[in-house]
């Protein structure tokens, strides 16, 4: 990734708006640095036109507040419906691991165990 690249994307990730907001915000930072921006290092992105923070904060004081509300309403349910998304894949491979422990130890030793209750009884604790 260049540091144009990485310059960018901190500044993206730092601002709370539509994508065509953010698509303009990363236009102006192309616009500010020219044709070399990208034979530019990092830390000279950094010293032309500032910080990542800085550059975010200066354009969020532009925008619509019920652009920002709007997107950052949207963040909050796509990070909700991902975590919920997580949350039933980590479910579903514990119900996996669970059966495949209670099916191992029923037909193990050459012993059928009858029940759950009877695997549970057989545990012990080091």
């Amino acid at each position: 990734m260049s540091a144009l690249s990485k310059y960018k994307r901190k500044v993206s990730d730092m601002l709370p708006c539509t994508k065509e907001e953010r698509k303009y915000v990363l236009a102006e930072i192309d616009q500010s640095l020219g044709k070399e921006a990208e034979a530019m290092s990092y830390e000279a992105i950094v010293e032309k036109i500032g910080i990542p923070e800085e550059v975010a904060a200066a354009s969020i004081q532009g925008m619509e507040p019920r652009n920002i509300a709007a997107a950052m309403q949207k963040r909050r349910h796509l990070l909700r419906w991902m975590a919920i998304l997580v949350i039933g894949l980590l479910l579903l491979w514990a119900v996996g691991v669970t059966a495949a422990v209670i099916d191992s130890a029923m037909h193990s030793g050459g012993h059928a165990i009858i029940s759950t209750a009877e695997i549970i009884e057989s545990w012990t604790i080091p």
